[in-house]
């Protein structure tokens, strides 16, 4: 079985990256059933140590190519399609399933929105100025609440508020992993969650991808009001927009908190 013809060049590049980004046993394993999120699943720690050395005796100490991997002892085909499947899963949907397992409870109602472009052109369009983006997520906005409310006025409205709102831009994930914890925050600070937990979530979020070209980067349009446009009370104002390079993908957040 010839792996090149059976995965995805992309999901290589990124699986690659990730292996050549972790210069430690624990956290290679503890990311990759983090991942998984299914008992059995992933490598042991005996395993990812052995990558890890194996990894130093390359020129360049780096993966160049799944062989390489596939030929550390404890690897193999099979593990490293196990691995690759690690990879299938997108990051906002890991993003949620982890946000549902044990940091917030079924009264949350957290959904994303993602569009997806087919080719590099048209993604670099859309997320090359601020001005760009913000029309599309205006589109975006706009189709998301004609679909659950049928109000065209309201719809129309929300878009055109999106375009005006102020664009807080956060390149550095890190910088956009403590606001975005800080939007989940205000919802209701009073101990539904610890900050630190909720930060731990975003970080992994935004970090999904190790490598530059691949990265997560945050938009939050201030002073956005997603009441009856997009969420029902309770909610929080600003809209979070995640660009997402590695998936070619744009996505919308939205939250309410039921009580």
């Amino acid at each position: 079985m010839d792996l090149r013809k059976e995965l995805l060049p992309a999901m290589e590049r990124r699986l690659l990256g990730f292996l050549n980004h972790i210069d430690d046993a624990t956290a290679l394993s503890d990311a990759i059933r983090d991942r998984r999120q299914e008992k059995g699943t992933g490598i042991g720690e005996k395993v990812a140590d052995r990558l890890l050395k194996a990894r130093t005796e390359l020129p360049g100490r780096r993966f160049e190519d799944l062989r390489q991997v596939e030929t550390v002892p404890g690897i193999g085909e099979d593990k490293i399609l196990d691995l690759m499947h690690a990879f299938k899963q997108p990051a906002a949907q890991a993003f949620r399933s982890n946000m549902y397992n044990g940091v917030i409870l079924s009264n949350w109602e957290l959904e994303y929105f993602t569009s997806i472009f087919e080719d590099d052109t048209s993604f670099q369009e859309v997320i090359d100025s601020k001005s760009s983006l913000a029309e599309f997520v205006g589109e975006q906005v706009e189709q998301i609440s004609l679909e659950r409310y049928s109000n065209s006025k309201a719809a129309e409205l929300a878009g055109e508020l999106v375009e005006r709102c102020y664009d807080e831009y956060f390149p550095d994930s890190h910088f956009g992993a403590y606001a975005l914890a800080f939007w989940f925050y205000q919802f209701d600070a009073d101990n539904w969650f610890s900050f630190e937990r909720v930060l731990k979530e975003t970080e992994k979020y935004l970090n999904f991808y190790p490598e530059w070209e691949d990265r997560l980067e945050l938009h939050l349009y201030k002073g956005f009001d997603n009441t009856g446009v997009l969420v029902d009370p309770v909610t929080q104002v600003d809209l979070p927009v995640v660009i997402n390079r590695g998936e070619r993908a744009v996505t919308i957040w939205t939250c309410q908190l039921n009580d």
